[in-house]
């Protein structure tokens, strides 16, 4: 691997990742480009405290202003760890095999297992976010426990020693740096969390398999292992023991006449997937709703479709299951339609990362889920509203440009259709009565483009009662009616109760 301090200067080099050695997202990016290209591959350190990665250069690269960032021969920019290594595998990967299960595995390393309790332990203790309370370290500790097992259960419980088979592909190196730092004494010390030994022995067997790993332990005072042991506490916290906890494998579906979908028609994700596999696959679709109030996503029968207890869950023709809506689409996608190329891969990360969890869950998702807190602090919405404006301007400017329709072309594909339930959610009136957010008339244009390319979306206004616009029409009913009732007390006189003469026998 080369090594350079942001400018390209090696001309045979096939592809270079930015960002800092430190980052675990940059770093699974960065062993898997080493281990397919090894010389031929240059690394870029980013000084992320001096602002580089929001220099003119860089946002050239990834108008997000996110590291890790990547460049190729081909002319190929992106951001965004998992969409790099995705591209990496295409373009570089060779005859390695990559099947839908493994893409599975990939995103649920983010959703699953970097959001679902490691940022929440390892980067505290890097010094990259405020320590939390020893409560909120004890409830970490047990999340990612589970979702550690439930992940192991589901994608390494088969004969390989991989997720990928019998050498490491895509989603072994994005989860090595975070299984690296898991098992690092540092986290232990400061958190009490002791990494699982079916954990212990894929890590061994994957730096065993990839010379690259050496990277995590030492890179010139920068690698993530340098890092956190410099982090070790004076005194560490007693360990916290794993509940007992034995996850329900997952077990494929029976063959079906028609690919079936479970999830709630009033959730953005599960449209984006119900739009999409309408789309490709007409009549031999279907949509069948799942009622998560009363806990049926968590029935046994679901969570052998998806251990992980979440909806939508697909349940293909030939019996192939899988949960998370970025994976299932790009399952259908590659099966029905067309391999996303390097932009739609992107912009569907992007998606989630920049739009959904960039502003928008904030802004919208209270109006939809009855469990989600309303934010009730104005300057908290009004930044986030903000955020949302702004995330959307950038998504806009890197992936329609000034003259796409659609993030594919003329047509919209598989990043649109992620996309298109969210935007209709913006263009409600509810959302505009509650937050004061209005949807920028770029979009307005697209989401009509969309609507008219697309009759199946017809059914975000529209469905037996049961649509996300109809659900959202009695919302924007009940904020009417609660300004007027508000409006009326504030306008009503108050009683006087002087000239009342008061009795002075007692009432019986």
């Amino acid at each position: 691997m080369g090594c350079g301090n942001g400018d390209d200067k090696n001309g045979d080099s096939e592809a270079s990742v930015y960002g800092t050695m430190a980052s675990a997202n940059t770093m699974g990016a960065v062993l898997y480009a080493e281990h397919l290209l090894g010389s031929k591959h240059e690394f870029h350190e980013v000084k992320m405290a001096e602002g580089e990665h929001r220099s003119p250069k860089m946002l050239a690269i990834n108008p997000f202003g996110q590291v890790p960032m990547f460049t190729d021969k081909h002319g190929s920019k992106m951001g965004d760890s998992t969409s790099i290594i995705m591209y990496l595998h295409a373009q570089f990967g060779g005859m390695s095999e990559s099947t839908p299960h493994h893409h599975w595995a990939l995103v649920m390393r983010t959703d699953r297992v970097y959001h679902g309790g490691w940022t929440s332990l390892v980067y505290p203790v890097m010094g990259f976010a405020p320590a939390p309370s020893p409560e909120e370290t004890l409830c970490a500790c047990k999340q990612l426990y589970r979702n550690l097992a439930i992940y192991f259960s589901t994608f390494l419980q088969g004969a390989s020693p991989f997720i990928c088979g019998e050498s490491p592909g895509p989603a072994d190196f994005a989860m090595a740096p975070l299984v690296f730092a898991l098992q690092h004494g540092s986290v232990r010390a400061a958190t009490g969390f002791v990494l699982a030994a079916n954990w212990c022995r894929w890590l061994e067997a994957f730096c065993a398999q990839v010379p690259s790993s050496r990277l995590l332990t030492a890179a010139d005072g920068k690698s993530m292992g340098e890092l956190l042991t410099t982090k070790m506490p004076a005194r560490a916290v007693a360990e916290v023991s794993p509940e007992q906890f034995v996850p329900v494998p997952h077990q494929p579906g029976s063959e079906r006449a028609r690919a079936r979908l479970l999830g709630v028609p009033q959730s953005v994700n599960a449209m984006s997937v119900a739009l999409f596999g309408m789309h490709l696959l007409e009549d031999k679709f279907e949509f069948q709703p799942c009622n998560v109030l009363e806990g049926q996503h968590q029935t046994a029968e679901m969570l052998a479709l998806n251990p992980f207890g979440q909806v939508p869950i697909l349940e293909d023709c030939d019996g192939t299951c899988m949960g998370e809506t970025t994976a299932i689409l790009m399952f259908l996608a590659a099966k029905y339609s067309v391999q996303p190329n390097t932009v739609e891969l992107w912009a569907l990360s992007m998606r989630t990362d920049k739009v959904y969890n960039g502003g928008w869950a904030t802004v919208a998702l209270p109006l939809l889920e009855p469990n989600t807190p309303t934010l009730t602090d104005s300057e908290t919405l009004a930044r986030a509203c903000q955020d949302l404006r702004t995330n959307l301007e950038v998504y806009a400017n890197t992936f329609l440009g000034p003259t796409r329709k659609f993030v594919s072309g003329e047509n919209p594909g598989v990043a649109d259709f992620a996309l298109a339930p969210l935007i209709f959610v913006l263009r409600q009136e509810a959302v505009k009565l509650a937050t004061g957010f209005e949807l920028p008339e770029r979009w307005c244009h697209w989401l009509l483009h969309f609507e008219a390319k697309v009759p199946s979306s017809e059914k975000l206004a529209a469905w037996d009662g049961e649509s996300i616009g109809e659900a959202l029409a009695i919302k924007s009913e009940e904020i009417k009616a609660e300004e007027v009732l508000h409006q009326m007390e504030e306008q009503e006189e108050p009683v006087s109760y002087t000239h009342l003469t008061l009795p002075t026998k007692r009432i019986v």
